[in-house]
């Protein structure tokens, strides 16, 4: 089945809406259970770098 382009559309928009959401997460997960799961201690970073070129900058 051959997905219409809209629906990738919408797809990245919820994939996007999840990766923040994951990202905002982050700070409830202590160090020993980011441990103990084999969370990558850098995940938060490459988060922000895989967000960095959808920032926009708020207007002073």
């Amino acid at each position: 089945m051959v997905a219409k382009i809209e629906d990738y559309k919408a797809k990245c928009e919820e994939m996007f809406d999840l990766l923040l959401e994951a990202r905002d997460a982050l700070p409830a997960i202590s160090l020993a259970s980011a441990r103990l799961h084999n969370v990558d201690l850098s995940l938060g970073d490459r988060i922000e770098d895989c967000l960095a070129p959808w920032r926009v900058e708020e207007a002073a």
